[in-house]
């Protein structure tokens, strides 16, 4: 992958921010998501599961997001594409250059829609 490659294939992505409210002690929290930033960027499904380790955990992945790299990302956040949520996973500079990121996602069970 490289960075012509978003330039041509990319498309737009959403990326969403948590906010969590605390509840009044008669209610739970509430987890609301807002778009973060919108993207270019490329999602690839991985056929499989492909593991790695990262900082000693594993990770699962179901698909990788290539883009280029965008402050304050964090596994906090998550991907929204074609109808589909996505939780980050990893965050990978791959060659430590800076000039794209390689961001492991897994398929999100999570389905509270965005408030933006």
């Amino acid at each position: 992958m490289s960075c012509r490659m978003i330039d041509k294939k990319g498309y737009p992505i959403t990326i969403q921010q948590k906010t969590v409210t605390t509840g009044n002690g008669f209610t739970g929290n509430t987890v609301t998501w807002a778009t973060f930033a919108t993207v270019k960027g490329i999602i690839n499904a991985i056929k499989g599961n492909e593991s790695m380790s990262a900082n000693k955990n594993t990770v699962n992945s179901t698909h990788k997001l290539f883009l280029y790299p965008l402050e304050n990302l964090t596994t906090d956040h998550r991907v929204f594409y074609n109808d589909e949520y996505y939780d980050i996973d990893f965050i990978d500079d791959p060659m430590n250059f800076s000039e794209f990121y390689k961001v492991f996602l897994k398929a999100s069970d999570n389905y509270v829609s965005a408030s933006n």
